[in-house]
């Protein structure tokens, strides 16, 4: 670490802890929501993970539900409970009156305290039953909130680094900045503005004449009973199970076992700073009785690749996903593609039936051409596709039974079909058969399965979770697919499995600790000479993790990983982390430290490992090789309004003199992110 960047950190440290000194504020809980965000995310194999859907669950647990006058729209916005737990809640609120406690919520039928204790992160149970609510209406005063961020990476890698006569490869700064403004009024009313500048991308020059490198806005309006929504601006959707449409919130796989099917249609004002998972245009909401219709249209530019020909035609062979446009191939592709999509979402209830009708029509402006590969032979190509289909969920007791199946244009189908049991108060289980055409093509589609298309795969899963004793879980899953038909990353027809084991105990509620054992195995495309063939590639984690609550202000996380990577050769990995988290009793002031330290034997042996971030900002890092890792969050509440968060994190390597390669190539051996956070609220 340079003596400026050194000079940087004691600064800003001192300058944060000046600020503490003068604050009388009580001292918040420890943050929950973190813990449940890492338990979320840590079984996801991505360094690069979407955080749209993460930010749902911010946003709910910065604006808790009143548990007592919230209705049925209101609850199954928290993606942990369904339509028959949501129905339990409203039964049980009608025959007993209102909840004294959000623990009550452990008496309802089919939520144990585990779950009661979820939700309390995103309800509160204050004031009477809805008998007697507020309207939430245009009375109901307005809030606002600015949030700013800012963060860069030193030392700068070698694309901001001119080469020879050339220019660097990034054309921008090296700083990353962010800005939203939200207004809210009520239930009625909300508007809001996100820009964001990725590092090395332009600001207020050449291809970013108008300053910031991206731009969303939504004004989001309640007009009537019978028309509960409207939004014009940026939306996202999601429909039945995913087949056709889904952006925002999915489990998928994880630690929660149970988790798996996708609770309700609807339509949501798009608030990320992601720059693809949405649509831009105008979507409304109307409501009859039972029957409800949402409606969208949205035409908006995306990065492709374009190929001009000779005839003067034009076509592309992909659309880019990343968005980052800091190079010159980056900047050509930006916004260079117009994609227009249509649809509707029909909802209608009969008691304990719930079944929908979803359509969806997209059209790009040019046509879509592939490439000569095998596996691309049943991939979407041309200029327009139409998916229609069906879903339900039927709620029996302790039952609830759920599906859907869709068509796409091309003649393919795909097919879901889950089954969710609470057969016993310890004793619960999961189930899901999926079944996707190697010619189902939806671009929108986000199912549940193995691929990262909703297309070419066939599989099974299984979830079972148990209390076999007071303060312990066991859980597990098993999930068999196979794809019928090549794909990437296989030269024929493969199948795969994975496995997840997990017993949790908490001896009291200031000791919890799990230990969890996954093996994953799944095709691999390898080389030779002038032939490709598959291996079975198995990647096993295992993982010890405790954590103790020394005192309401001070608790501690340790965990211990290991990782066996089994292909053509065997490589292990292991990495230990230490968290300390420490809210002092007299300040608003919440501070995270983590050291890890980690061996693997390359890339394959990886292990992931979830961070606390700044709001709204979230972090899965995958580390490979010899190493530490340390980082220092604090978050600073002052002046009543403002908020504040700062993180400092560094990466030292003990085997390499590089890091990374190509224009992200950093002359070292280590490296240092500091990053800034500030919110204002009135």
């Amino acid at each position: 670490m340079n003596r400026a960047l050194l000079k940087l950190v004691v600064s800003a440290a001192c300058l944060w802890c000046r600020y503490a000194g003068f604050s009388q504020e009580a001292p918040p809980q420890l943050n929950a929501l973190d813990n449940l965000i890492e338990f979320l995310t840590e079984q996801n194999d991505e360094e690069n993970f979407p955080a749209e859907w993460l930010e749902e669950l911010q946003e709910l647990a910065e604006n808790p539900l009143n548990i007592n006058r919230a209705g049925a729209d209101d609850l199954i916005r928290i993606p942990f409970l369904n339509e028959v737990l949501v129905n339990n809640i409203l039964e049980y609120r009608k025959r007993t009156g209102s909840f004294f406690s959000v623990y009550e919520l452990a008496s309802v039928e089919g939520i144990d305290r585990r779950l009661a204790e979820l939700l309390s992160i995103f309800v509160t149970a204050d004031g009477e039953s809805d008998d007697r609510r507020d309207s939430g209406g245009w009375k109901t005063p307005a809030q606002q909130q600015i949030l700013l961020k800012g963060w860069q990476s030193l030392p700068n890698p070698a694309g901001y680094r001119p080469v020879n006569d050339k220019p660097p490869a990034f054309r921008g700064s090296p700083q990353k900045m962010y800005m939203r403004y939200l207004y809210r009024k009520g239930d009625m009313l909300q508007a809001g503005l996100t820009a964001d500048k990725d590092p090395g991308e332009e600001f207020f020059h050449r291809s970013n004449p108008w300053g910031f490198d991206f731009y969303s806005g939504h004004v989001s309006l309640k007009p009537s009973a019978w028309m509960p929504q409207l939004i014009l601006g940026d939306f996202s959707v999601r429909a039945g199970q995913g087949l056709v449409i889904s952006q925002g919130f999915s489990m998928g796989k994880s630690a929660d076992v149970l988790q798996i099917s996708k609770s309700t249609s609807q339509i949501r004002p798009y608030t990320s700073s992601g720059e693809n998972l949405f649509f831009r245009g105008v979507a409304g909401t109307l409501e009859a009785g039972n029957a409800r219709f949402h409606l969208f249209g949205s035409t908006r530019r995306t990065d492709a690749n374009l190929v001009h020909h000779s005839d003067g035609s034009t076509t592309f062979t992909s659309m880019q996903s990343s968005g980052y446009h800091r190079t010159l191939t980056e900047i050509e592709d930006k916004n260079s593609l117009r994609h227009s999509v249509a649809g509707g979402i029909f909802t209608c209830f009969a008691g304990r039936l719930r079944f929908g009708l979803n359509l969806l029509y997209e059209r790009f402006q040019y046509p879509f051409v592939r490439g000569n590969q095998l596996y691309q032979k049943y991939l979407f190509s041309g200029t327009e596709n139409f998916n229609a289909s069906m879903d339900y969920r039927w709620v029996k007791g302790k039952y609830q039974f759920y599906g859907e199946g869709a068509v796409s244009r091309s003649g393919g189908i795909a097919l879901v079909q889950g089954v969710e049991a609470r057969l016993h108060d310890q004793f619960n289980m999961a189930m899901v058969f999926r079944h996707y055409e190697k010619n189902y093509q939806a671009t929108w589609a986000g199912s549940f399965g193995e691929g990262s298309a909703t297309a070419n795969e066939t599989g099974f899963y299984m979830g079972i979770k148990v209390f076999p004793v007071s303060r312990v879980t066991l859980s597990g899953y098993a999930d068999w697919f196979r794809f019928p038909w090549i794909s990437y990353s296989a030269s024929g027809p493969a199948t795969g499995q994975d496995f997840l084991v997990q017993a949790e105990i908490r001896p009291s509620r200031r000791v919890s600790g799990y230990i969890r054992l996954k093996n994953k195995v799944r095709p691999d495309k390898t080389k030779s000479e002038n032939s490709y063939f598959d291996i079975s590639e198995s990647r096993t984690t295992s993982r010890a993790h405790l954590s103790f609550q020394i005192s309401d202000n001070i608790i501690l996380k340790t965990r211990l990983e290991r990782a066996g990577y089994f292909g053509l050769s065997g490589e292990k990995g292991i990495m230990a982390c230490q968290d300390l988290g420490w809210t002092p009793p007299k300040y608003s002031l919440a501070a995270t430290f983590r050291f890890a330290w980690f061996d693997t034997g390359s890339y394959s042996s990886r292990i992931y490992a979830y961070e606390n971030d700044l709001l709204y900002n979230f972090s899965t890092l995958a580390f490979s090789g010899k190493g530490i890792r340390t980082y220092l969050n604090l978050k600073y509440s002052f002046l009543r309004h403002f908020d504040g968060w700062l993180k400092l994190a560094y990466t030292a390597y003990s085997d390499r003199d590089i890091i990374s390669s190509g224009h992200t190539r950093i002359q070292g051996n280590d490296k240092t992110e500091c990053k800034l956070q500030l919110r204002y609220r009135f």
